[in-house]
Formats: structure tokens, C-alpha cells, sequence
């Protein structure tokens, strides 16, 4: 991602560190994903673990921020590791890291991540699903 991105990316980040992300599961189900961002890096579990486990819940998905060539090339390398293929499928992380980058960048798509963070009551899943082209009819695992 370009120096410029990765600017709006990190400070969105540090202003709003917590966000869900429905992630389509076949047939007609869907998984919901908590990101926790930390400096440089976000931790991806679900959010079933998360509500059990906090903060000690395993991430299943990683996305590390490499910025050493941003003062050189202008650009910020990305790296997603998956750690737990069984909850996050390598395309799953793919793309997992584009919404991400989505939802962190996009001026209209972040205001669903900054009113999870700072207006809770305003915050409605059912809109994040709507965005993504999913139906709250499917369930969730």
C-alpha cells in the first residue's frame, strides 16, 4: 500500500482498534471475525473466542505492516499469515485483507468501523452485512 494509505490506515487504527467482520462460510452461513489492532499489526479471531477469551483469545489470522521501504519507495508491504486454516482459509485471508484495507481507508466504509469503536448504540450489524452483500438469514458460526 502507498506511504499515503498506510498514514490513514495507522491512525484509524490507534483512533479505532476493534472492529467485526463477517466472513461468508458455505453454504449459506457466515463466521464473525474481531480485528484487533495493535501497532503495525492486527490480530484476527473470532468473536465467539473473543466474547470467552478477551484478550487470550488465539488469533487465526494475522496482518503485519512492514514499513521499512516507505521512506525509500513510498510503499508499505502487507503481509497476512494465516495461523488456523480451519477458521481462516488462505483466500478467506485474502480476502479478509482487503476489507480490512476497505473498511480502514474508505472514508464512507469507516464510519461503520469508527461508530463500533465510539458510537456502539449506533452501530448496526445488520448494515455491515448489508455492505458486504450478505443476509442476516444465513446465521453465524
Amino acid at each position: 500500500m502507498s506511504r499515503g494509505e498506510h498514514a490513514i490506515l495507522s491512525a484509524r487504527a490507534a483512533a479505532s482498534p476493534l472492529f467485526v467482520l463477517p466472513i461468508h462460510k458455505p453454504p449459506k452461513r457466515f463466521c464473525t471475525l474481531l480485528i484487533q489492532w495493535q501497532p503495525q499489526q492486527a490480530l484476527i479471531t473470532t468473536l465467539d473466542e473473543y466474547k470467552r477469551q478477551g484478550t487470550n483469545a488465539p488469533p487465526h489470522f494475522t496482518m503485519t505492516l512492514y514499513r521499512e521501504t516507505a521512506g525509500t519507495h513510498g510503499l508499505v508491504l502487507v503481509r497476512g499469515d494465516v495461523l488456523n486454516p480451519r477458521v481462516v482459509s488462505p483466500s478467506e485471508g485474502r480476502t479478509v485483507m482487503e476489507l480490512v484495507r476497505a473498511f480502514y481507508t474508505d472514508p464512507q466504509a469507516h464510519q461503520l468501523v469508527y461508530a463500533f469503536n465510539h458510537r456502539p448504540d449506533e452501530f448496526d450489524f445488520k448494515t455491515l452485512l448489508r455492505e458486504l452483500g450478505m443476509t442476516p438469514a444465513g446465521g453465524t458460526t
